[in-house]
């Protein structure tokens, strides 16, 4: 399962590999018959997915749908993978091979494409409307405005949580995980009471793994830790709007400060298969559905009286909605010389057949089966079309629950450096302190937050 837009930076048109793209089949790419319009769709350049919309195409061309008088035709293929889906994309912009439609676009590189006008505004289209109402989105929509426009439907989400070993916090007599910063203080606190006792005769050596908490160089990661924990203690608020850091001070004083509860206990060295292991070694770490299938092939029992459960970002106060961030992506329409008006409507007409009212929830219970990657639908845990399929995964069932609170990406195409920019100036030299301490009582953060302010504002351009 790919992980989330990592090369996102990669945004120059690189002309040179057009030949390559050329062979991948853009608009220019027709079938010769007056009666039929092509309409040429990328997806993700994974298997599963390619499979998934072949087979959705195959089931649309059968109903022989028409667009000014046209038959319409999908023709599937993945997008280029190297050196990255967004620059394919780009260059297929730059060397007019572009489809009218594909998956795979975040937030964030839809921003970059808007900026340019190479993709549709759809917020004033009756039918995106539609799509919205029939997968009750109106809550999780608003997240993905881009200058007060939707530009992307989104597709699928995963929500990031913690994940923590429940053999370890049973043993701490913790019969749930943590979900005030209260509770945290004292998972922690109790851990390193029995870090030489209980923990190690599990095997237990750290309370919190994450490496990545002091690698400038893996910006895309503050997506999964400090974003997700911003969303969390500001209430789902926006960290960069435009061309404006929004950052509340306060707030990401909180977030470097919950990292920091974790002192000595943080495990930055890197490890592999740390889940699946007789033993793992850590009490907790940030995850989402991407183990679920390895875990499965370790015999590793998910839920309160198992190996491993998914706990919510930290929040305030229990009664607080824990928002988090949402490793998502989704459908766009291409605005482009190459794709002519009836290949466009032809994209139109395949979104609406299978998001109408009447295949919406098979069109997303059909996703879930192929990819284990939950809908962006405001019902999964209440439309009794999903209820067997989460009744034999009580994983995706748990996730499931905070699919309407997920916050995408910025839509800044300056993402890759306003994030490094926070992990160099702040982020990094914060944590490098933080984790030689033996207290949950973390220093203010306030000189390290004020320096990732100043330099997020420089790398990004931001006021």
């Amino acid at each position: 399962m790919n992980k989330f837009l990592k090369r996102v930076s990669v945004l120059t048109l690189a002309v040179t590999i057009g030949a390559s793209l050329t062979g991948c089949g853009g608009q220019k790419s027709a079938s010769g018959d007056n009666n039929k319009v092509v309409v040429n769709f990328w997806t993700a350049p994974q298997k599963v997915q390619y499979n998934y919309w072949v087979k959705k195409a195959a089931d649309f061309n059968a109903t022989n749908t028409k667009t000014n008088g046209k038959i319409i035709e999908m023709k599937v293929q993945q997008m280029p993978e190297s050196p990255s889906s967004e620059a394919g994309l780009q260059n297929s912009i730059a060397t007019d091979t572009v489809p009218a439609i594909s998956e795979n676009v975040s937030r964030g590189f839809a921003a970059t494409l808007a900026k340019s006008d190479a993709i549709y505004p759809l917020e004033q289209e009756q039918w995106f409307k539609d799509v919205v109402s029939s997968r009750k989105m109106d809550k999780s929509i608003q997240g993905w405005k881009i200058n007060n426009q939707q530009y992307v439907l989104p597709l699928y989400v995963n929500p990031m949580m913690f994940e923590w070993n429940m053999v370890a916090l049973r043993a701490l007599g913790f019969k749930t995980p943590p979900k005030t910063i209260n509770d945290l203080k004292e998972v922690i606190d109790k851990f390193r009471i029995n870090k030489d006792t209980k923990m190690k005769q599990l095997g237990v050596t750290s309370g919190f793994y994450r490496p990545t908490l002091l690698r400038p160089d893996q910006w895309f990661d503050r997506w999964f830790d400090f974003q997700m924990e911003y969303e969390a203690l500001s209430g789902g608020k926006s960290w960069v709007n435009g061309d404006t850091l929004a950052l509340n001070k306060t707030t990401a004083n909180e977030v470097f400060k919950l990292f920091g509860m974790f002192g000595n206990t943080l495990q930055t060295a890197d490890l592999s298969n740390i889940w699946q292991t007789a033993k793992p070694s850590i009490l907790a770490t940030i995850n989402a559905p991407w183990d679920i299938q390895s875990m499965r092939a370790a015999n590793k029992k998910y839920g309160l009286n198992g190996d491993y459960i998914y706990g919510q970002p930290i929040v305030k106060k229990v009664s607080d909605i824990p928002y988090s961030f949402g490793d998502t992506k989704g459908l766009v329409l291409y605005k482009h010389k190459n794709v002519t008006a009836d290949q466009h409507q032809g994209a139109v007409e395949f979104v609406k057949w299978i998001y109408n009212s009447k295949n919406s929830s098979k069109t997303d219970l059909d996703w879930l089966n192929a990819t284990t990657m939950l809908p962006v639908r405001g019902d999964l845990t209440t439309n009794q079309y999903f209820k067997t399929y989460f009744d034999k995964n009580s994983e995706l069932k748990d996730l499931a629950k905070y699919v309407p609170y997920t916050i995408p990406c910025m839509a800044n195409d300056k993402m890759n450096q306003i994030q490094t920019a926070l992990t160099q100036a702040g982020m990094e030299p914060y944590i490098q302190g933080t984790s030689k301490l033996n207290t949950t009582l973390a220093p203010d953060a306030t000189p390290y937050v004020d320096a990732a302010f100043k330099a997020m504002k420089e790398q990004g351009g931001l006021k």
